[in-house]
């Protein structure tokens, strides 16, 4: 015995609606303005040392072969290649990052919290304030971080947010930062 699908669930092609010219229009026209709204949104970003519409500073990266991005950071003067994730909430140093700022001024401890990784796990996670923390020529500080036990340094999108708007290229591998103060314009005009 054959079974027939419910009347809801067929599908005639006749019936579905088509997009009509006008409607293809009101699609790119809504998208043009989409554009335009966001190129203002960068252009009125500005930074604390740059030019409306253009970054504080492009930081240039590496690509490794699986095409993971790395970047060289600076936390409490201590310089370390950070992992760039833009799926990571937050910055997170490795312990051997965080024994080498451990004892410096400008790093206190915060508070505890339990995080999600991306293996489903949850690890708890001391989280700590440093005054300082740039990445390339773009001080972003003070800004918080988690240790993360057997990790790796993450430049997260604590980070990146509060250097937005933000943009990465791949060719070459690069990171644009607008909403930070760019450390190499700070050394010429003291």
């Amino acid at each position: 015995m054959r079974r027939r699908n419910p009347p809801h669930a067929r599908t005639n092609r006749a019936c579905r609606p088509r997009k009509s010219g006008v409607h293809l229009a009101n699609s790119l026209r809504a998208s043009a303005i989409g554009l335009l709204f966001s190129a203002l949104a960068w252009a009125g970003a500005g930074s604390k040392t740059a030019e409306a519409g253009e970054p504080a500073a492009q930081i240039a990266m590496t690509q490794s072969a699986g095409g993971t991005l790395y970047l060289n950071g600076r936390t409490a003067g201590v310089t370390a290649e950070f992992l760039l994730d833009t799926g990571a909430g937050m910055v997170t140093l490795s312990e051997s990052t965080f024994a080498a700022i451990r004892h410096r001024a400008g790093v206190q401890h915060v508070r505890q919290m339990g995080a999600r990784l991306a293996n489903n796990r949850v690890q708890l996670m001391n989280v700590y304030r440093v005054e300082q923390f740039a990445v390339g020529s773009c001080e972003l500080g003070p800004i918080e971080v988690a240790v993360m036990k057997g990790g790796r340094n993450l430049l997260g999108l604590s980070a990146l947010s509060a250097a937005a708007p933000f943009s990465i290229a791949m060719s070459p591998p690069s990171l644009s930062l607008s909403n930070c103060t760019n450390l190499s314009v700070v050394a010429r005009n003291p």
